[in-house]
């Protein structure tokens, strides 16, 4: 069984996700007036694509992909701590050991920073 920790940030980042695919439905529907649409725009490669909307770069873009990174290398090393506790055969309990567990403030601060995102994501396009 996963620590309740891991299952919350998997929904954070699943609705997350789903909140950001309806508004580039959403707009991809009901075009702004300018007809612009940041999703329809050429790629101009990947960091400048992910990290900007039709105006350039976009600090909650930015905010976003910075915040993710950190947190991401932050699992990866506590999860590089835990590595020497387990072993070839083991149970489950063991394998669910490996992964770091996040805490509760820490996971609020997840949570908002998504919710700032998708909040200001719906923004972009108007």
């Amino acid at each position: 069984m996963l620590p309740d920790s891991t299952l919350i940030l998997l929904g954070i980042g699943s609705l997350t996700t789903v909140s950001a695919r309806i508004i580039d439905i959403s707009d991809k529907q009901n075009p702004p007036a300018s007809g612009i649409v940041s999703v329809n725009q050429p790629s101009q490669g990947f960091f400048l694509d992910i990290l900007s909307d039709n105006t350039g770069v976009s600090i909650h873009r930015m905010q976003a992909f910075v915040f993710n990174l950190l947190f991401g290398c932050w699992f990866i090393y506590k999860s590089y701590q835990l590595i020497p506790g387990a072993t070839v055969i083991t149970c489950p309990d063991k394998i669910n050991g490996l992964i770091p567990i996040v805490t509760p403030n820490d996971l609020i601060l997840l949570g908002l920073s998504a919710g700032t995102y998708v909040a200001l994501k719906s923004t972009e396009n108007k």
